[in-house]
C-alpha cells in the first residue's frame, strides 16, 4: 500500500475568492485532499476563519472580514449589471498581491506546491506564469462556458431555445 503521510504528498493551497458559494465547494476538495494525505491550506477572505477551523483546514486570510462585510453590503453588487462587474472583480483586484506574495513564499517552501484557485484568484495565475508551479483554475459557474445546444440564461444575454444554432454560434 502507498505511503500517503503528510511528508510525501505535494502540499495544497487553495484559493477560492468570493461569497460562500465559491468557498464552501473549496472546502469540500481541501477535505477530501487532506483525506489523502496532503497538507492542504485554505487561502481566502478572513470571513471564511471559521468555517475553516470548524473543519479542521488550516487558513491563510487574504482580505479582511470587515472588507468582505463592506463588499457585501454595497447595493450595486445585488443589481446584476457592469455595477456589480465593477464591484466583483473591484474586491478581486484588491488581493492579487496578497496572493502573489503568499504563493511565492509558500512555493519557496516547497516546490511541489499545488495551487487551486478559482477564477477571480488572478493573482495565482498571474504569478504561474512567472514561476513554474503547478496550478488548476476550478470553475463552480457553467454559466460562463459558451454553450450553442444549451446557452446559459444571463441577464441581458437571453438566447430563446428557438433561436437559430447559427445564431446562437455567432453570438457566443
Amino acid at each position: 500500500m502507498p505511503d500517503t503521510t503528510m511528508a510525501n504528498q505535494p502540499p495544497i493551497l487553495l484559493m477560492p475568492q468570493g461569497s460562500a458559494g465559491d468557498v464552501h465547494p473549496f472546502v469540500g476538495i481541501g477535505l477530501e485532499l487532506q483525506r489523502r494525505g496532503h497538507h492542504v491550506t485554505l487561502a481566502t477572505n478572513g470571513h471564511f476563519r471559521g468555517l475553516a477551523g470548524k473543519v479542521g483546514l488550516s487558513f491563510y486570510e487574504i482580505g479582511s472580514a470587515e472588507h468582505f462585510d463592506e463588499v457585501t453590503q454595497n447595493p450595486d453588487l445585488w443589481k446584476p449589471s457592469i455595477k456589480s462587474t465593477k464591484v466583483v472583480f473591484g474586491m478581486s483586484a484588491q488581493v492579487i498581491p496578497q496572493q502573489v506574495r503568499l504563493i511565492q513564499e509558500r512555493w519557496e517552501q516547497d516546490k511541489r506546491l499545488i495551487v487551486v484557485a478559482g477564477p477571480l484568484a488572478f493573482g495565482a495565475r498571474l504569478i504561474s506564469q512567472t514561476l513554474p508551479i503547478k496550478h488548476v483554475t476550478v470553475q463552480l459557474a457553467p454559466a460562463v462556458f459558451p454553450s450553442v445546444e444549451h446557452p446559459p440564461k444571463l441577464p441581458g444575454l437571453y438566447l430563446p431555445d428557438w433561436s437559430p444554432r447559427w445564431y446562437r454560434k455567432w453570438v457566443w
